[in-house]
């Protein structure tokens, strides 16, 4: 057993192959553009398995925080998911979730583009599987879906469907971070 405070090294440290899903710069390929890359590299997420780390079929929690207007593109993973936002909000389309709100997609069940509110958003996410974690399913512009299995060094790809409402969120959140500084 162990107890771990978020501001202990050890509570952000991800165990074995765990960790190269930590750092972004693993899965971005040379040609990203350099404001995602950017993006990419503002937030931070550890990973919590719930058994054995070198095997796919071990559920796993993963908490990330998220900055303001951090942005995630439409997607789904190839497993169950479960999602609870502990701090800050998340706008997806047509929602804002708060802290004790939950989102739950099946596998394969795409959702987003999810953008991390005004003032970030802290999130732990439940998947039924390890691989599941970090293999993450994109609609390409040209319809087709495309994976991009994380543990396995596949490259994010470059072009998604979905941008368009994505950019629109994170607008949003731009607009309502003004509007705060605003009123104070």
């Amino acid at each position: 057993m162990r107890y771990l405070h978020d501001s202990d090294d050890e509570y952000w440290h991800n165990p074995g192959r765990l960790d190269r899903l930590a750092h972004p710069d693993n899965f971005i390929g040379p040609d990203a553009n350099p404001r995602v890359v950017e993006l990419l590299r503002s937030a931070r997420a550890t990973y919590f398995a719930l058994g054995d780390v070198d095997r796919d079929d071990t559920p796993v929690a993963t908490l990330a925080q998220m900055p303001p207007g951090y942005a995630l593109p439409y997607h789904s993973h190839t497993c169950d998911i479960f999602m609870i936002i502990i701090k800050g909000s998340l706008r997806v389309p047509g929602a804002i979730l708060t802290p004790g709100d939950v989102l739950e997609a099946r596998a394969g069940e795409f959702y987003g583009p999810e953008v991390a509110g005004p003032d970030g958003c802290t999130r732990i996410e439940f998947f039924a599987k390890l691989s599941g974690n970090a293999s993450l399913m994109y609609k390409l512009p040209n319809g087709e879906i495309g994976i991009q299995r994380g543990l396995e060094g596949d490259l994010f790809p470059k072009q998604l469907q979905g941008t368009d409402q994505m950019l629109a969120l994170i607008e949003q959140v731009k607009a309502a971070r003004r509007a705060q500084s605003d009123s104070r």
